[in-house]
C-alpha cells in the first residue's frame, strides 16, 4: 500500500527530531531549575541564654512561620526539623521587652534565601524562678466496682517542690496526678503514677513519678430471707423425719453484690437427728452451714423445728 505524503513528511529524519524533542525538554527542565520559588515553613521557637534563675513568665509560640525564596534544587536539600527560630537575651535581665526573631542560618542551605518571618518580633516578660512545697493530690476517675467502696487513699510523697515563674508558684498549693482508673480494683492496690503539669513553665523538683496507696474493702448489707429447706441427717435407720413447723426467719450479713444469689448457695439448714431411737414428736435447733466464708448468719427465728419421727418397714 503506498504511504501518503503527509506521513512521509513526518517521519523524514525521524531520528533528528526525536534528538531535538529530547532537548527541548532538558532545556526546559533546566530553565525552570533557574526560577525561584517561595515555600512557608515552620520551624521551632527557642529563647537563647536567660539570665541565670530567670524564666519566660508570658506565652510565648513553640513554632514561628518562615519563607523561603529559592531554586527546586537548593530546597531539596532543606532540613526543617534542624532549622531554628530564636532570640538571644544574652543573659541580660529585664522586666518586658520586645525582641526580633532571628533564624538560625548555619542550617539553612546554600541558595535559600528568608523572605519572610511570622511573626517578625515577639514580647517577653522576666521573672525570677521560685520554688515551693506543695500538696500531691490523687485524681481518681472512676468508682470500684459495685459492692466495693475506697476505705483509704495515699500519696507516696504526700509532697513535692516545684519551681516556676514567682507569679504562678506563688498560687500554687498542689499539683494533680496523672488520671488513675480505679474501676477494676477489688483489694489494696499499689500505683505509680505521673504529675499533671497544667503549665509548662512550671516544673517539679527532683520527682517524675510518685505511688499512689488505694485501699479498698467490700460493702456488706443485712438481709432477711424466709426459708423452709431442711436436710434430716443422722435420723437412726428404719425411721424416717417429717418436719411439721412452717418456714424459718434468716437473718444474713453478705456482700452487696450477692444481690442476684439465692440464699441456698450462701447456707444450709440441716436438723441433726442424733440420739433419737424411737417414734414421736421432736423439738430440734436448727443448725446451719456457710457455704460461702464471706457470709454470716446473725439470728434464726425460731431457732428449732418440730420432727415427726415414724418407724418404717
Amino acid at each position: 500500500m503506498k504511504k501518503l505524503p503527509i506521513f512521509n513528511r513526518l517521519l523524514y529524519n525521524w531520528h533528528v527530531k526525536l534528538i531535538s524533542l529530547f532537548i527541548a525538554f532538558l532545556l526546559w527542565m533546566y530553565v525552570s531549575g533557574l526560577q525561584e520559588q517561595e515555600k512557608l515553613i515552620t520551624v521551632k521557637f527557642e529563647v537563647r541564654n536567660l539570665p541565670e534563675r530567670y524564666v519566660v513568665s508570658n506565652n510565648i509560640p513553640d513554632t514561628v512561620n518562615v519563607v523561603l525564596k529559592g531554586r527546586e534544587e537548593n530546597f531539596t536539600l532543606l532540613d526543617t526539623s534542624i532549622l531554628t527560630a530564636y532570640v538571644d537575651l544574652e543573659k541580660k535581665v529585664f522586666n518586658d521587652a520586645r525582641f526580633q526573631i532571628q533564624i538560625d542560618r548555619k542550617n539553612l542551605p546554600r541558595g535559600l534565601k528568608i523572605k519572610e518571618i511570622n511573626p517578625r518580633t515577639i514580647h517577653l516578660t522576666l521573672e525570677r524562678v521560685v520554688r515551693k512545697n506543695v500538696e500531691v493530690v490523687p485524681v481518681i476517675v472512676d468508682n470500684p466496682p459495685y459492692g466495693f467502696v475506697f476505705s483509704n487513699v495515699t500519696v507516696i510523697p504526700e509532697s513535692v517542690y516545684v519551681e516556676g515563674p514567682a507569679s504562678i508558684i506563688e498560687k500554687m498549693d498542689s499539683i494533680n496526678t496523672d488520671d488513675i482508673y480505679a474501676g477494676n480494683i477489688r483489694e489494696n492496690t499499689i500505683i505509680e503514677t505521673g504529675l499533671k503539669l497544667e503549665d509548662k513553665r512550671v516544673r517539679v523538683v527532683g520527682v517524675k513519678k510518685v505511688l499512689v496507696k488505694i485501699s479498698v474493702k467490700e460493702e456488706y448489707v443485712v438481709k432477711k430471707y424466709r426459708i423452709d429447706i431442711f436436710s434430716i441427717e443422722n435420723l437412726k435407720e428404719g425411721f424416717a423425719g417429717e418436719v411439721e413447723s412452717g418456714e424459718v426467719e434468716l437473718l444474713l450479713r453478705e456482700p452487696r453484690r450477692y444481690e442476684e444469689k439465692k440464699v441456698t448457695e450462701l447456707v444450709r439448714l440441716y436438723l441433726d437427728m442424733n440420739g433419737i431411737d424411737s417414734p414421736g414428736e421432736y423439738s430440734v435447733t436448727i443448725n446451719y452451714e456457710l457455704l460461702d466464708e464471706k457470709v454470716e448468719v446473725i439470728n434464726i427465728n425460731p431457732d428449732n423445728a418440730k420432727v415427726i419421727v415414724r418407724e418404717v418397714q
